[in-house]
């Protein structure tokens, strides 16, 4: 009898859960909420090295976290979606899990390494850029407006690797409206808009989500905010628009002091991809196209190589 009574309270509440993912009302709770946050990351994946746990374990890589990590350094060639178009443009992109993720704005659209699509779902706006991390994708999106002082609502949203919505969680200090979001030597690192003119902030969170600081990042020639992100080495490369001039990339390093620039538009969306066999950094850009029917967007990546400063073919 008990164990009737306790089944039908675990179905109870997986029913629950689930309907409440679907209605988009979950919120993400501090680490033990919803379960582990921490198998290998991405970032360590790639060294082909296991790493500590919180709780002092260790993680060491499966054969198939290996294969997906070749996998992705066989990303060579130009990748293309002309059959497909959206109403929205692309505002990033990212790799993991042997695939790469794509955020349109009102979608996620989850391709294999070849463009392929393996898994699409609608979103409310506005999903910004994205990072594969502990074997979830986390999305920066803001329900406000961009570009001001106290008019944003920013969230990360959580998916699991085949797009299930795992939960949300408010990040407020992201004033200027979270666009962005990239996991780098254990931290996550958010970024958005700003006023024209006027400092941008780069919010940093622990593992767990729990707020470390902002940092004010001048805005040199950069034009309303950052816009896209991925990590390079211990500093990131940022996707920016400029008022008078084509979108371009900048470097900066671990405390975003700009160290360096490109004209590679990276303002759709730069991903991380395993270093070449000569060990040169690689990426993945992302460029927009026009789809077939008035007002649509389609999109596209190529990888690109880090060499003298510049991301070249």
């Amino acid at each position: 009898m008990a164990r009737n009574i306790l089944a039908k309270l675990l179905l109870a509440t997986s029913i629950a859960f689930s309907a409440a993912c679907a209605q988009g009302n979950v919120v993400i709770l501090p680490r033990g909420g919803l379960g582990p946050m921490h198998p290998v990351p991405p970032s360590k994946q790639a060294h082909g090295m296991g790493i500590m746990s919180p709780s002092g374990s260790n993680i060491t890589i499966s054969v198939s976290e290996s294969k997906k990590e070749k996998e992705e350094s066989d990303v060579t060639e130009l990748l293309n979606f002309p059959e497909k178009s959206y109403k929205w443009h692309l505002q990033g992109l990212c790799v993991g899990d042997g695939a790469i993720y794509w955020s349109v704005t009102c979608a996620i659209v989850k391709t294999d390494l070849k463009g392929k699509i393996l898994a699409e779902i609608s979103v409310p706006w506005h999903h910004g850029d994205c990072c594969f991390a502990f074997g979830k994708l986390y999305v920066a999106v803001n329900h406000g407006k961009f570009n001001t002082d106290d008019k944003a609502d920013s969230w990360i949203y959580a998916y699991d690797a085949n797009l299930k919505f795992l939960g949300k969680l408010a990040v407020p200090e992201m004033t200027g409206g979270a666009g962005g979001i990239e996991f780098s030597n254990g931290k996550f690192y958010v970024i958005g808009g700003a006023p024209e003119g006027k400092k941008v902030g780069v919010c940093v969170y622990s593992e767990d989500f729990k707020f470390i600081k902002k940092i004010e990042m001048e805005p040199s020639d950069t034009y309303l905010g950052l816009q896209t992100i991925s990590r390079n080495g211990d500093g990131f490369i940022v996707g920016c628009y400029r008022k008078k001039a084509a979108p371009y990339s900048i470097f900066v390093d671990s405390n975003f002091n700009i160290i360096g620039s490109c004209s590679a538009n990276g303002a759709f969306g730069i991903a991380a991809l395993p270093p070449a066999l000569d060990g040169t950094p690689r990426f993945l850009l992302a460029s927009p196209g026009r789809g077939k029917l008035p007002n649509t967007f389609t999109f596209s990546a190529k990888p690109m190589h880090l060499r003298d400063g510049n991301l070249v073919r």
